[in-house]
């Protein structure tokens, strides 16, 4: 990887299983309940649009599926609307699913080459929190609760 890349890269074991995590990741039941209240929507297919949209129907966040291979490898890219100063970029999100046992390890990684808006606007807690309320979820049946962060003086 060349020094001009950007990556964030998070991994994290869930008591889940793949189809359960595909799910979860894919389907707008789910994600209003771990990703910021926002519901997907895509058919998933090569090309076809993957929008997540707020509770109120405005466009959270807007790409294109590039690659679909349930329940392992979702890949897609990622423009921000509801940050004006992201709303021009254009970034890469891949889920990867690998199956361990009883538990399956996610890998979230969001190439930002070329987007340091979005990289400050998914950097500041967002994946963290969105990977976290997804474990709770999954692990529990019961979404995460989580208090903005204080400043630090």
């Amino acid at each position: 990887m060349s020094s001009d890349k950007l990556h964030q890269v998070y991994e994290i074991f869930i008591r889940t299983t793949p189809e359960q995590l595909w799910q979860a990741i894919t389907d707008a039941a789910f994600t209003r309940r771990f990703f910021f209240g926002t519901s997907v929507s895509s058919t998933l297919q090569p090309g076809a649009p993957i929008v997540y949209s707020f509770p109120d129907g405005t466009t959270a966040v807007e790409g294109t599926i590039i690659e679909a291979e349930p329940p392992h490898k979702l890949v897609h890219t990622w423009q921000i609307r509801y940050n004006p100063a992201a709303a021009g970029e254009t970034s890469r999100v891949t889920w990867l699913i690998d199956q361990r046992g009883p538990s399956c390890k996610l890998r979230a990684i969001h190439e930002l080459d070329g987007a340091p808006h979005t990289a400050s606007s998914v950097g500041n807690d967002g994946w963290t929190v969105i990977l976290s309320s997804l474990k709770t979820l999954l692990e529990t049946g019961e979404s995460l609760e989580v208090a903005p962060a204080q400043p630090v003086s």
